[in-house]
């Protein structure tokens, strides 16, 4: 794949210290996978969450990467990979000094994960996320988590799955979701 395209699925975060660059896509691969390649600053971390329709697998290039899958943590550096199996409990997290760079892989290929992504940075770009890198509008927060498959875990983010299907319902009757997807998704 030539430079250039890898160039323009490069996305950096506004609020917060990260860079992906998509190298293949779901429809690059026939829908088999998604791969990307992460660049994340210190402190840098995902909720605990699981998906129901991929797994990812996680390589690390460059640097530590902790990884908490299914009640174990995993401390990654370069060459070390871990896999996580469809419907496990995980997160990760740069608990070290320095940036991490590693490599995801989702098996099979996500389409909404891939649009996700773009919107959630395109947002970001915009002013329209938090601090911490959340999109204030929670109909956002919404379709973030529903396009990307996840399911927050434990007992507060249980109670507010109902809220998240209401917002995401919301969010395509009044026609959000097709103005973020035709505003920020380009590949």
């Amino acid at each position: 794949m030539p430079t250039s395209q890898h160039s323009s699925r490069r996305l950096q975060h506004a609020s917060i210290d990260e860079v992906i660059t998509f190298l293949e896509t779901s429809a690059d691969t026939g829908g088999r996978r998604t791969l990307l390649e992460v660049e994340l600053g210190p402190g840098g971390a995902t909720p605990m969450h699981r998906h129901r329709r991929f797994a990812e697998c996680f390589e690390v290039l460059d640097g530590q990467l902790t990884i908490h899958a299914d009640g174990k943590m995993h401390a990654l550096r370069a060459g070390d990979v871990v896999r996580v199996p469809v419907g496990t409990t995980h997160r990760f997290e740069n608990t070290s000094a320095g940036r991490v760079r590693f490599r995801t892989e989702l098996t099979p290929g996500w389409v909404g994960f891939e649009q996700a992504q773009q919107v959630g940075f395109g947002l970001a770009g915009e002013g329209r996320v938090t601090k911490g890198g959340f999109p204030k509008d929670p109909r956002h927060v919404a379709l973030l988590l529903e396009w990307t498959d996840t399911r927050l875990v434990g007992r507060l983010p249980a109670l507010a799955s109902p809220l998240v299907h209401a917002l995401t319902a919301a969010a395509r009757a009044t026609g959000e979701e097709r103005r973020l997807l035709e505003r920020f998704v380009t590949f």
